[in-house]
């Protein structure tokens, strides 16, 4: 562990300091100018498709996520933590590792990390070397790049592909998401694309779909729980309003079935 120093971390406080200024200024800058773009095209009228302009930018995040992988050690208590998970399943398999690390790694990050960390040590990357956390990070940055396609194809379908643009390269590119996976190797970031997809399937009214995409992220990243009241409030208005419309229409149960403002009493 004691070789595990980011780069961050060497350099003079004078340098963390720019560093972090330019961070705010790159951020607030490119924050405005999707502003400035939404207001422009969020209106435009459906039809261009520039998903290589999407696809551009999302490669650039990606990019810098794994440069940012290379050059940053990541935030060191819960960097170590991933480093034990990996030594803990390869010499114990998944026995006891909720016992250890259940309530700071959940399930799905654990057998992530644990998979890919295993096959870099299978390569013959040592523990607790800086090439150890880059593996252990590259399921984090696929889970971002995939939010920045999601984010692009959900924009697409409900205002115009220039919005989706929009979206993804501002998820690609803004500081605070890139340092986040690439940099600090949070958890959380495996349970964006599942959170997302399930707020998909809601917007959807597939039920089934949008609560098990929310189960597989409450099983990723332990402040998935936070939107859970979302949840809550959201089924509870519905099924209280399907139940009293079918009071109110006196159908039987063969019609009320088929009606979609009343099937909620019966299913998801």
């Amino acid at each position: 562990m004691a070789n595990l120093v980011s780069a961050a971390a060497a350099a003079r406080p004078g340098a963390d300091i720019t560093f972090t200024v330019f961070m705010v200024i790159a951020a607030v800058a490119l924050l405005l100018t999707a502003v400035w773009l939404l207001v422009r095209y969020i209106d435009a009228p459906k039809g261009k498709k520039p998903g290589k302009l999407a696809l551009i930018f999302i490669a650039a995040g990606a990019v810098i996520r794994l440069l940012c992988a290379a050059f940053i050690g990541g935030y060191r208590p819960e960097t170590g933590k991933f480093l034990q998970a990996v030594d803990h399943f390869i010499e114990r398999g998944p026995s006891g590792y909720y016992s250890a690390y259940g309530t700071d790694i959940y399930p799905v990050a654990f057998y992530l990390i644990a998979v890919f960390g295993g096959l870099g040590k299978l390569l013959g990357v040592p523990s607790g070397s800086a090439y150890l956390t880059l593996v252990i990070k590259l399921p984090f940055i696929a889970a971002e790049v995939g939010t920045a396609v999601l984010l692009y194809r959900i924009a697409r379908r409900y205002r115009n592909s220039e919005t989706g643009v929009i979206i993804s390269a501002l998820y690609s590119l803004l500081p605070v998401f890139f340092v986040f996976s690439g940099g600090w190797g949070s958890a959380l970031c495996l349970a964006f694309p599942f959170i997302l997809g399930s707020f998909y399937f809601l917007c959807e009214k597939k039920h089934f779909l949008a609560l098990s995409m929310y189960a597989i992220a409450m099983l990723t990243a332990k402040e998935a729980v936070y939107i859970w009241p979302i949840y809550c409030v959201y089924y509870v208005y519905h099924f209280v309003r399907s139940l009293i419309a079918l009071v109110r229409s006196q159908k039987p149960f063969s019609d009320a079935i088929k009606d979609e403002e009343l099937s909620l009493v019966y299913k998801l």
